[in-house]
């Protein structure tokens, strides 16, 4: 296979190798990249140390790493992988990108870091063509803060919540489904979805995931590893990926 990277520019398939600890993650992104021709996915890991061992072996044009994985960090890992000196890029995806996370991957060497609400199909592989050309692929907030500096601090979000929403936030961080939270807080079905829908209004986010990857920013207790992938709109109390 010719290497699909030279000079910056993509010239022909891009090899990628893929790294997450959510196979059903992987599953979809390597079904939509291997319907494309401008990718072939030569490899891919569960780990941090698999992806160690397989990436020299496969000599991928791209790495895609999740943020968490089971025995490192995505950009632990990207420091670790690019440390070898092999021709390649490496992006890392994330369920929500602060700053603090974009500074560490591109102190580590990514090219850039996306969430995944972001991309839709033919996005996600725009994105991948370009980070296999060593273009910085940034969310536009976060490339406006790197080119002009940092706003004015903001608000924060949480101050606007009710003690019930907050409460309702903390849950939901933890990984309860609707339906358990209207058993501990002893609420209607109906009066708990409304809760949960104008506490993701109240805090700008679209998904399910967002809110629980927010409560783990802001120091609640994350979720436990399972399996059920982050795009479904709610999953069980201890069965939330946190990728």
């Amino acid at each position: 296979m010719i290497s699909g990277v030279h000079a910056g520019a993509v010239t022909s398939v891009v090899r990628v190798f893929l790294v997450s600890h959510a196979i059903a993650v992987r599953a979809a992104v390597a079904d939509l990249l291997d319907r494309d021709p401008r990718f072939d996915v030569v490899g891919q890991a569960t780990t941090g140390r698999q992806a160690m061992v397989r990436v020299p072996a496969t000599r991928p044009d791209l790495l895609v790493a999740t943020r968490v994985l089971p025995d490192t960090s995505g950009v632990q890992l990207i420091a670790d992988v690019l440390g070898l000196r092999l021709p390649m890029q490496a992006v890392l995806f994330s369920v929500w990108v602060d700053d603090e996370l974009l500074r560490d991957a591109l102190a580590a060497g990514a090219v850039g870091v996306q969430a995944y609400d972001f991309l839709d199909e033919e996005g996600l592989a725009d994105v991948l063509v370009r980070a296999a050309a060593g273009q910085a692929v940034l969310p536009a907030d976060a490339m406006r803060r790197l080119i002009t500096g940092p706003a004015e601090p903001e608000s924060d979000p949480l101050a606007e919540l009710t003690d019930t929403e907050r409460t309702i936030f903390e849950l939901v961080g933890e990984g309860y489904t609707n339906r358990e939270i209207a058993a501990t807080m002893h609420l209607a079905d109906g009066t708990t979805r409304n809760y949960v829908s104008r506490l993701m209004r109240k805090l700008g986010v679209r998904r399910r995931a967002q809110v629980v990857a927010l409560a783990s920013v802001r120091g609640q207790p994350p979720p436990s590893s399972g399996d059920v992938v982050i795009s479904l709109p709610a999953a069980r109390r201890g069965a939330v990926h946190h990728v």
